[in-house]
């Protein structure tokens, strides 16, 4: 009987450590034609920059969401969907940053996190 539990217990542990794996958003001044990221960071200056998606899994959907969220004022997020193809692992997209601050930037499908990061703007005069 002990063992049911116990086995019961590392098939619920096992079952949570699989949902909660996201990938990572990278953010980069462009992209070239295979999809690689050029100029990639973490801090930037104003302005547009490209995030790429690298989820864990295939997105088996045709569209996602990409949501933008000011860590310093939380009532500041906005959201926008793209395509993608559901078999790939990757996408990217272009996003505007024209507040200084610090983002989180969070993809979801169906509301299910698959990938996020964070980033840091400053100003360009502030350089």
């Amino acid at each position: 009987m002990k063992y049911f539990y116990l086995k019961r217990i590392v098939c619920i542990l096992l079952v949570l450590m699989s949902c909660s794996k996201s990938g990572v958003i990278e953010f980069c001044k462009e992209v070239d034609k295979e999809g690689n990221g050029q100029k990639c960071g973490t801090k930037f200056t104003t302005g547009e920059l490209m995030i790429i998606i690298n989820a864990e899994s295939s997105f088996g959907s045709e569209k996602i969401s990409v949501q933008k969220t000011d860590l310093n004022n939380s009532a500041y997020s906005e959201a926008k969907l793209i395509k993608v193809k559901p078999i790939s692992v990757q996408a990217n997209t272009d996003l505007s940053f024209y507040r200084a601050g610090k983002y989180k930037i969070t993809a979801k499908k169906d509301k299910i996190i698959i990938a996020e990061g964070e980033i840091e703007i400053i100003d360009d005069d502030k350089e």
